[in-house]
């Protein structure tokens, strides 16, 4: 079982990060493997295609630090120390396209930190700072949610408002601004 547990925590990172690397390097285009794996690579810049094999590698640490520390202590400075790592490396890289994307990761990133390092502390702060932690998580993430629908409906607009002028597509640049390799849809 161990077997299988390791093979499959480790295995689906490395085998993610293989997989798009190996595309990236098949594409013809840039733009074109952007649009097929947007999925999974469209919300992040050019240079961090691979940055959904780090959140994953990120899950991971987070469920060494709760299983390999043996203390609820242990656990949590774990975790702590994992969400702090990731919370840096964040802050630092700025790997989404949208700054608003780059800020809802940072928020909800900083406010699992301050529940882990709270938890060290008391009973009492660990309980308010859960509920903060809450609150500002479901904040962030319905305000990044609302903005998206926003910036969603604004480029709607003004590409039917281009459309309506007769406008080709590569005129208006429809993912972003003039430049059709990126995503960026809120076309400034």
């Amino acid at each position: 079982a161990l077997v299988f547990a390791g093979g499959y925590a480790f295995g689906i990172p490395v085998a993610l990060g293989l997989v798009l690397q190996r595309l990236r390097s098949r594409a013809g285009s840039l733009a074109g493997w952007q649009l097929r794996w947007a999925f999974l690579v469209g919300k992040y810049r050019d240079a961090y295609f691979w940055f959904e094999v780090l959140v994953l590698v990120r899950g991971l640490g987070i469920v060494l630090a709760l299983t390999v520390f043996g203390s609820p202590l242990g656990r949590a400075y774990g975790g702590y120390l994992v969400i702090c790592v990731a919370l840096g490396h964040l802050l630092v890289a700025q790997p989404y396209r949208l700054l608003m994307h780059n800020i809802v990761a940072q928020l909800c990133l900083g406010a699992c930190a301050m529940l882990l390092l709270a938890v060290t502390v008391s009973e009492t702060l660990a309980r308010v700072c859960l509920y903060g932690s809450i609150v500002v998580v479901m904040g962030a993430v319905l305000c990044g949610v609302a903005y998206d629908v926003v910036e969603a409906r604004r480029a709607r607009v003004v590409l039917a408002k281009h459309f309506d002028d007769g406008v080709e597509l590569a005129e208006v640049g429809v993912a972003g601004v003039g430049d059709p390799t990126t995503f960026e849809f809120g076309l400034r």
